[in-house]
Formats: structure tokens, C-alpha cells, sequence
């Protein structure tokens, strides 16, 4: 990213689904890093360096930098409100804790820690991530449309939210995204009440997602 003399790297903290119109025949990809909003109102330039392209004969890479300019306007950024929870609830005889819900009028947050959901070390002591019995259940109702990506399969269980009696969906295309080195970051629909909200886990689960 370059706003002005200034030139930084963005961390890239995860990568969504791919949509393809089969009217225009080309496909879009979602992607997602670290938080620009400090540069409302400034012209700026994302350079994406080398490409990976998927064709009928496998993956290609192309050596290039694509250059993307823009203006972050007010209306381009999302405030969220941050709720602190630290409420326990175990699963497949893991306990996990909610540290906290994060509103928007994007997306909601969850944010957990468990066991399972810390950096492993081997023998050597390498650091290395394994997926949580949480993370599984989250991505368990997970499937892929041809058209939009990564959706909701009904027939299966899963994470999922309620408020005000709404069911609210996971948002798949987020599901790589990455907290601190111990957390585990869920992400939702945004919610019609804030103050009633409950996360449901597997079929027999409900937390109440209040102080």
C-alpha cells in the first residue's frame, strides 16, 4: 500500500471464495487484509505483486504488479463496537471461552480461545496450527456453490447466531481470518439486536452473548 511517502506491506490475514458470472464468464476473488481506516479521506495504491492463475491445463503464475488507486472515503469504513464476554461453554469435551463480540454494521465477531485453539510446538520446536474441534463444527455446515462460492448448507450442523429470532448465517469467506496467536475468530452476518444475541454451537449449545 502507498499513501503518500509512506509504502508498507499489508499483512494479509485471509482469502474468501470465488464467484463466477457465468453471463460476463470470469470469475471474482475476495480478499482481505489487515485495517486501512486510519486513511479515511487520503488517495491510495494497493500493488499486488504476481499473480496465480487456475486454467484447463492447472496453475500458471504471471510476474507482474497490478496497481489499484482509490480515494477511502467515511463511507467506506465500518465502527465497531467491541463487547467483553469471558463466558466458558465446552464442546466435545474442549472448553473454549468467548473473550468477546465485536458489532458492525458488516460483520459480527466472535472471538474465542480454547486448548486447541493455540500454536502447537514439535520436537523441534516449530510452531504450527491445528484446526480446533470448534473450528471444525464452524466449517462443518460449509459448502461450495459453483457460482457464489463458499455457503450455507442447512442440512448440516454447525455455528451459527441468533438475534431476535433470526438465525444469522457464518460468513465463509472470512474463515481464514487470524486474531492473536491463542484465538479463534468466528464471523457472522451482522445482527438486527445487539442486545439479544445468542451463539449456538452444534444443536444442544446456546450462549447468551452478554456481559
Amino acid at each position: 500500500m502507498i499513501v503518500g511517502d509512506e509504502r508498507k506491506k499489508l499483512d494479509n490475514v485471509g482469502w474468501g471464495s470465488s464467484y463466477y458470472d457465468s453471463k460476463e464468464n470470469n470469475m471474482a476473488e475476495a480478499l482481505s487484509f489487515e485495517s486501512i481506516k486510519k486513511y479515511e479521506g487520503q488517495d491510495i495504491r494497493l500493488e499486488i505483486k504476481n499473480l496465480t492463475i487456475w486454467n484447463d491445463s492447472g496453475r500458471d503464475s504471471l510476474k507482474t504488479t497490478w496497481s489499484l488507486g482509490f480515494r477511502l472515503d467515511q463511507s467506506a469504513i465500518s465502527e465497531r463496537e467491541t463487547v467483553e464476554i469471558n463466558k466458558e461453554f465446552t464442546f466435545e469435551k474442549e472448553t473454549y471461552k468467548i473473550k468477546q463480540v465485536e458489532f458492525s454494521a458488516l460483520e459480527t465477531r466472535v472471538v474465542v480461545t480454547g486448548k486447541d485453539t493455540k500454536l502447537m510446538k514439535d520436537e523441534t520446536g516449530m510452531e504450527y496450527r491445528v484446526m480446533s474441534k470448534l473450528e471444525n463444527q464452524f466449517l462443518n455446515a460449509r459448502k461450495v456453490d459453483e457460482e457464489d462460492g463458499y455457503v450455507v448448507d442447512h442440512k448440516k450442523s454447525g455455528v451459527f447466531l441468533r438475534s431476535a429470532g433470526e438465525k444469522i448465517e457464518p460468513i465463509f469467506s472470512k474463515g481464514e481470518v487470524e486474531g492473536k496467536d491463542d484465538e479463534y475468530i468466528m464471523i457472522f452476518a451482522p445482527v438486527r439486536d445487539r442486545q439479544d444475541c445468542i451463539l449456538e454451537v452444534g444443536n444442544d449449545i446456546k450462549i447468551p452473548l452478554t456481559r
